[in-house]
């Protein structure tokens, strides 16, 4: 393995980054020297990555980057990534004599998080020459150029998942720190850019997913992120969902009701008839992203639970076939791996067509096209290829 890779991650927001750290640890020509979180909440992001590594029984460096984004006006971007840190991490103690009210995680330091983030960066640059996969904002790369401008010379490539091509869209990445895309982009460093656009090309099946991974420790802790993050997407629909200028919640509530013959009530008793009720009710209750995060198994468990219960003929509900039609048609489908595009891009160079572009962004983190061709931009993959790639290293 002559290629060192250092990788910058806002992990835990999205599925795609777990999936593509995942993809990384798996790969047998991937040589993972560093793992540096950025983005909002970096702490709980940086224990999610320091799990994945753990798991996986790997030594690989995981160090807390840049919080904040150069552009100031910019906020992070965050999204349940504290609900998933390991339990492993917890300081029971403290958490304990705090009454369980907040949550207490041990020093970052002490579970194996360096906390030094550019300077650490930096520091790896000086030795030797790395190619840095960047599937987040820009803001680690940014700082390191800005303050230390030596070092930064020794950054071989960035292999970005960034921009869209596309007119009028605003890519993820760019949009949460365009001010650290500036100065990336006017970098010399060369650039390898998956934009979005290309990557919106093929999503993989959520079921396929669920049903490869799990055959490794890692790849447990990722099927869990996994489900988490499915089932607050979920949640979301369902609670913006409208049928007849209704809202999905109050129909389900009101108007999906129980109707079972006498001869079913006298067979399955009062206090059943009772439960089921009160089992929708808080299946209802509780379809929401915190549970979907908090209680995952218990989420996914009661939602399958309640469909089943809607289309059981015996308990004849009013409207029951098509409410539990309408619920599972929520379960999202399909997945982005962006990010998985990342490693696949760097080691199947092969399998693309690229275009030399200048790039660059606007303040609200629109791409711009500037003249000049000086960045490698892929424009074509062969997704069988990348298809292949995520049924061998997604486990």
């Amino acid at each position: 393995m002559v290629n060192r890779i250092l990788l910058s991650t806002d992990i835990g927001s999205d599925i795609d980054d777990a999936l593509c750290l995942l993809s990384m640890l798996n790969h047998p020509d991937i040589n993972l020297q560093g793992i540096y979180t950025v983005n909002g909440d970096v702490n709980s992001r940086s224990y999610i990555a320091r799990h994945m590594v753990n798991l996986r029984g790997a030594r690989i460096p995981v160090i807390r980057g840049e919080q904040k984004p150069i552009a100031a006006d910019t906020k992070p971007y965050t999204y349940y990534e504290s609900l998933l840190i390991d339990d492993s991490f917890l300081d029971k103690k403290k958490t304990e004599e705090e009454n369980w009210n907040t949550l207490i995680y041990k020093n970052p330091e002490r579970v194996g998080i360096n906390t030094k983030g550019v300077e650490h960066l930096a520091k790896k640059l000086s030795k030797k020459k790395y190619t840095i996969f960047n599937i987040s904002p820009l803001t680690n790369i940014a700082k390191l150029v800005q303050e230390y401008p030596e070092e930064s010379k020794n950054i071989e490539k960035i292999v970005m998942m960034g921009c869209e091509i596309s007119e009028g869209r605003v890519e993820h990445n760019i949009r949460y720190d365009p001010g650290a895309a500036d100065i990336v982009f006017s970098s010399e460093i060369p650039l390898l850019i998956v934009p979005a656009d290309v990557c919106d090309k093929y999503k993989a099946s959520s079921e396929d997913l669920l049903k490869q991974m799990g055959n490794s420790k890692v790849g447990r802790y990722v099927k869990k992120m996994l489900l988490a993050f499915l089932g607050a997407k979920l949640a979301g629909e369902y609670r913006w969902y409208t049928a007849g200028g209704e809202g999905l919640d109050h129909i389900l509530k009101n108007l999906v009701l129980l109707r079972p013959p006498m001869q079913v009530i006298k067979e399955l008793g009062s206090q059943k008839i009772y439960d089921l009720d009160k089992f929708k009710e808080i299946t209802l209750a509780n379809l929401d992203e915190t549970s979907a995060y908090l209680d995952t198994e218990d989420f996914w468990v009661s939602f399958r639970k309640l469909i089943e219960q809607l289309r059981d003929p015996k308990l004849n509900y009013k409207l029951g076939e098509k409410a539990s039609e309408v619920l599972e048609s929520l379960i999202p489908k399909e997945v982005s791996v962006s990010d998985v595009y990342v490693p696949f891009c760097f080691l199947h160079p092969e399998k693309l067509k690229t275009e030399r572009l200048t790039l660059s962004c606007d303040f609200n983190g629109r791409t711009l096209i500037l003249p000049r061709k000086k960045h490698e931009v892929v424009r074509y993959l062969d997704i069988d290829s990348l298809k292949e790639f995520l049924s061998k290293f997604i486990f």
